[in-house]
């Protein structure tokens, strides 16, 4: 009786250590950001400018990204010879989308905006999330494709929500889920991160796939990462409209 009294008392003291060694959401934002580089490193980053291969609907062109602090941002890209930009200068988020003949820089809607505010953070949304005015919640594990990750939701301080999957083992975002608004619709986006690799002391996500459902919508290749580059605040800027020969002609 004394043995199993004992035995007994050996599982509860285990089981109990086990629950207190479970890890705090802060526990598992802390790890991820010393796995990927260090908050001090993190930090050392001013400007970063990303090269990319997409295909989309078959169609492969570049792509370049290129982020600033605090928070500007601008995507160009290469579809069928045209060059389209998305950009965000801290306060306005616009676009050139010349597919339909329209050459002309095009201020973007608010739920874009908040999309491109969110972007435009360098170091993403769990670095300094409290200052920030995120809130982050720890919901448990998760299996994606056969990796135990941990489940965290993070609630922006847009309103807008997004659920971040970390690896048990090495702390890195294997899966980012978001709920992106396009006028009246509503769309979920799941994005799946792999071939982590070093640069510069970081350890970053080399390819992207990214699904609506059960249908890939895009897949990325980053190809090179150039940290601190010189980035002039005006290629931000949304440029003033061209104006056409028959526009000139009238105001003559």
């Amino acid at each position: 009786m004394i043995k199993k009294s004992l035995h007994l008392f050996l599982l509860i003291f285990i089981s109990m250590n086990l629950l207190s060694a479970d890890l705090t959401v802060d526990d598992v934002i802390k790890k991820h950001i010393e796995a990927v580089g260090g908050y001090q490193k993190l930090k050392s980053v001013k400007t970063m400018k990303m090269t990319f291969k997409f295909m989309t609907q078959g169609i492969e062109g570049p792509a370049v990204v290129f982020t600033k602090r605090p928070n500007k941002f601008r995507l160009n890209a290469t579809i069928q010879g045209m060059d389209m930009s998305q950009a965000y200068d801290g306060n306005i988020a616009w676009a050139i989308y010349p597919f339909g003949g329209n050459p002309d820089p095009q201020k973007l809607p608010e739920d874009q905006t908040k999309q491109m505010a969110e972007d435009a953070d360098i170091d993403g949304p769990l670095v300094d999330y409290q200052k920030k005015g995120h809130q982050v919640e720890l919901m448990g594990k998760e299996d994606v494709q056969g990796t135990e990750t941990y489940k965290i939701k993070v609630t922006l301080k847009s309103g807008n929500i997004r659920y971040l999957y970390m690896d048990t083992e090495y702390f890195l975002p294997i899966k980012t889920t978001a709920k992106v608004k396009r006028g009246e619709q509503e769309f979920e986006i799941d994005t799946f991160q792999g071939d982590f690799k070093e640069v510069d002391g970081m350890i970053i996500a080399h390819s992207q796939e990214i699904k609506m459902g059960e249908n890939t919508v895009r897949q990325l290749t980053l190809e090179k990462v150039e940290i601190n580059v010189d980035l002039d605040d005006n290629m931000f800027v949304m440029p003033e409209k061209k104006e056409t020969a028959t526009e000139q002609k009238e105001e003559k």
